[in-house]
């Protein structure tokens, strides 16, 4: 620095390269990941589906339906780890809006004055 001041580099406020790069990477990823994350968190909240079997003696059979066909249930559903999932990928969507707190003169709490349309000042 020369008398205070900048003289060089990068202006202020600018992302270096190597941040501009490793947002490029990922936004690449991103995209490329996107038509799965769907079924991701779906498959999540419902589960895989596996034949229900029941056990006669030492052997596992599989349950049939009056059809003959096996009867399926699902395994490790997880509806709220689903909806964490969907609501932490919202959050590289949609920013969080910052936490403020309104306080009145020295900290103390905030008087609000109701005035109806056509009254007194």
């Amino acid at each position: 620095m020369a008398k205070g001041r900048k003289t060089g580099g990068r202006t202020k406020g600018s992302r270096n390269k190597l941040t501009a790069d490793a947002r490029a990477i990922f936004g690449e990823t991103w995209q490329r990941l996107c038509p799965d994350l769907e079924e991701w968190i779906r498959r999540t909240a419902e589960g895989e589906p596996v034949p229900m079997v029941k056990r006669d003696g030492e052997v596992y059979r599989p349950v049939l339906d009056a059809a003959g066909n096996e009867v399926m249930v699902r395994k490790d559903a997880d509806p709220g780890k689903a909806a964490e999932l969907a609501i932490k990928m919202a959050k590289f969507h949609v920013p969080e809006l910052g936490r403020q707190e309104l306080v009145g003169d020295g900290g103390g709490s905030i008087t609000v004055k109701v005035i109806k349309y056509g009254e007194g000042k």
